[in-house]
């Protein structure tokens, strides 16, 4: 049996879910978490400004996947198994961005392993707005 979308409503909201997810990382490293970093190398303020829209994008692709994919799995979608996909999700979505964070000098292994469960608490956000809304 072919499982179906309404797709209107699957991309409004994954799409409201993914700008809600953008824009609490976007607190939480920018205002909450932004001594968290230290000595960590940044670039200046205004490039990193000037990624934010490249960054939105990637946030507008990956989420919607990541939540198509979960109806994919899951035929029988319930918050607990949104928020245990979400666990999983943030951890392999940020799994390619670790190789590189660990030859970024003065990362250390607290703030790679923020990184990591920010990603899976973000994940999981997603999730479980997905499956409420």
């Amino acid at each position: 049996m072919r499982a179906m979308t309404d797709w209107p409503r699957f991309l409004s909201v994954t799409l409201v879910g993914a700008v809600a997810v953008f824009l609490l990382d976007i607190l939480w490293n920018g205002v909450i978490a932004r001594g968290m970093y230290g000595d960590y190398p940044m670039r200046p303020e205004s490039e990193i400004r000037a990624l934010l829209p490249f960054l939105l994008l990637t946030f507008l692709l990956q989420i919607p996947t990541f939540c198509y994919i979960y109806l994919r799995v899951y035929r029988e979608p319930s918050l607990a198994n949104a928020l245990w996909w979400g666990v999983w999700g943030g951890f392999f979505v940020l799994t390619p961005n670790l190789q590189y964070f660990v030859g970024i000098p003065h990362m250390g292994w607290g703030l790679l392993a923020m990184e990591v469960v920010e990603g899976i608490v973000l994940m999981m956000l997603a999730m479980g707005f997905f499956a409420l809304a």
